[in-house]
């Protein structure tokens, strides 16, 4: 069997004509991958904001609290209590915090010596791992900072100025909008 041009040409033709008669299926075949689209792009995401944390700072000292003011200032974290009578395990248990971050005694005394390193516990509810992950990332990423802001800039061996290309504000509409198209394409 041979394929013909003007077979096909005529099939796409009747097809077309076929297509504007009927309203119904215009509609349906133009409309609803528009709003799958729109409901991918807009109604899933990935990103995970406003993280509910409870911190129980048992060192009650000015570095404990900068390092708090850290976790304050991301927008990533929602910070519901604070203090030394801060019952972590509990909140978790009853599903108020996604993680609670708890600062020792002795944070800031651990943290001036030298060749000693101090150490902060951060517990992250884990009934959603990939949100788990996230908040450990962000965590790390927020104490990282604030252990560059105690050291001084000349000290710092590498410096590293990272800049994000076509995505700048990670936002999630960007990278899921064309894969959302291609899905409801096919």
């Amino acid at each position: 069997m041979t394929i013909r041009p003007k077979r096909i040409i005529a099939q796409t033709i009747k097809e077309l004509t076929q297509l504007g008669r009927d309203r119904l299926t215009l509609t349906l075949a133009l409309g609803l991958p528009l709003i799958l689209l729109l409901l991918f792009g807009f109604a899933v995401s990935l990103e995970v904001n406003k993280i509910n944390i409870a911190i129980q700072d048992l060192d009650r000292t000015p570095t404990s609290r900068e390092y708090i003011a850290t976790f304050e200032r991301t927008n990533k974290f929602n910070i519901v209590t604070q203090g030394a009578a801060v019952d972590v395990p509990k909140l978790l248990d009853r599903g108020t915090i996604s993680a609670g971050l708890i600062i020792p005694p002795k944070f800031s005394r651990d943290l001036k010596r030298s060749g000693r390193s101090a150490e902060v516990q951060i517990l992250v509810d884990g009934t959603d791992a990939n949100t788990a992950n996230i908040v450990r990332g962000y965590a790390k990423a927020t104490n990282n900072t604030f252990v560059q802001n105690l050291q001084e800039i000349d000290t710092l061996p590498v410096s590293l100025d990272s800049r994000l290309w076509y995505n700048p504000g990670l936002e999630t509409l960007k990278y899921v909008g064309p894969g959302a198209l291609a899905l409801t394409v096919t």
